[in-house]
């Protein structure tokens, strides 16, 4: 939905200031410390650190349930239409079939050519001390040829999780004006489906659950030379003393220009 340059105030407060990549779409089920696999850049696996080293390691702490007021009241500029729209769909589907079918009707028929979004209902669980993660896990003893870890992929551990309870959009045309679907949510069950809409063509969708939109990640390797596991972001970096803000550079996906997008797969 959006590059790392760009200028949508959004994407600007999620990357910039959170280090965040957005996942296609919401998911239930995401928590910090799991692990992303990819080969070429491209999503195949995710689980547990316990279960990809096939050992256990000792937790760092873990902050829970911070609230995000800045992204709750931050709205984005126009997003491409195709892509908003699949992302959208993915939250309408933890609503209902209703929801999706509601939506996507709609936006058929009005010929939007682009949304806006704003999420609520913002909160993060997060890695307290990134550099007291590194330290843990370099003293994981584990055997690498026994673990899911590959010399052709890449691995990359939450950090952070984004959740939401809530998006409300806006549909606009080619002119970039908003289109009013009041009538047509109506007609095809709308409200029913957890959807309302306010007096200024705005939509929101509700979860009784909060779901993940968002991870923060550090790419997870393995030093032969020291036999050990290290964040690949904290090298250079000594511990000192733990703070609460002492977390580490995020790991980029795809490279500095490319989407902040991260592909799910079941």
């Amino acid at each position: 939905m959006w590059s790392r340059q760009t200028t949508d105030p959004l994407g600007k407060l999620l990357f910039q200031k959170y280090g965040m990549h957005v996942l296609s779409r919401p998911r239930e089920n995401v928590s910090v410390l799991q692990v992303f696999a990819f080969h070429n850049d491209q999503f195949f696996q995710s689980g547990s650190l316990d279960a990809f080293l096939r050992t256990k390691v000792e937790r760092p702490d873990i902050g829970k349930d911070e609230a995000q007021l800045d992204i709750d009241t931050t709205v984005s500029d126009a997003v491409s239409g195709r892509l908003g729209l699949n992302f959208l769909q993915g939250f309408l589907a933890l609503l209902g079939i209703g929801a999706v079918n509601a939506v996507s009707a709609s936006f058929e028929k009005s010929q939007s050519d682009s949304l806006r979004f704003r999420f609520g209902g913002c909160t993060r669980d997060y890695v307290l001390d990134g550099f007291d993660l590194d330290w843990k896990l370099s003293e994981v003893v584990f055997d690498k040829n026994k673990s899911a870890m590959k010399d052709d992929g890449r691995y990359y551990i939450v950090t952070g999780v984004h959740f939401c309870n809530e998006l409300t959009f806006e549909l606009l045309d080619k002119n970039q004006m908003k289109v009013d679907l009041s009538a047509d949510l109506a007609l095809v069950g709308g409200v029913k489906s957890g959807l309302s809409i306010s007096k200024d063509k705005q939509i929101t969708a509700k979860s009784n659950k909060k779901l993940a939109y968002g991870v923060e990640l550090n790419e997870l390797v393995y030093d032969e030379k020291r036999n050990r596991l290290q964040l690949e972001e904290s090298k250079s970096y000594v511990h000192v003393k733990a703070r609460r803000d002492a977390v580490l550079p995020k790991a980029m996906i795809g490279g500095p220009t490319g989407s902040l997008l991260v592909p799910i797969a079941d």
